[in-house]
């Protein structure tokens, strides 16, 4: 994960923790998907793109939390 030490050096640890919590969270779904594509040959592979974004305290809006998450899946899903 990217950026892991900044996040632990400016937030803690336990900020640090959800970040890899919800980072291993995405790469089993990611992994869920590759194998679920070598099932079998399908007519078109199955993709998806994710975006998280932590809320850091209660003073954050929910709508801003959730346009960056959607800011990221929409980068994801450009990549």
């Amino acid at each position: 994960m990217n950026g892991l030490k900044d996040i632990n050096d400016n937030y803690g640890y336990k900020k640090g923790d959800e970040y890899i919590i919800n980072t291993a969270f995405c790469q089993r779904i990611q992994k869920n998907i590759k194998e679920f594509n070598n099932l079998e040959k399908r007519v078109k592979a199955l993709s998806i793109s994710i975006g998280f974004e932590v809320m850091e305290n209660n003073s954050q809006r929910v709508d801003e939390v959730f346009k960056k998450a959607a800011q990221k899946m929409y980068s994801n899903k450009r990549n």
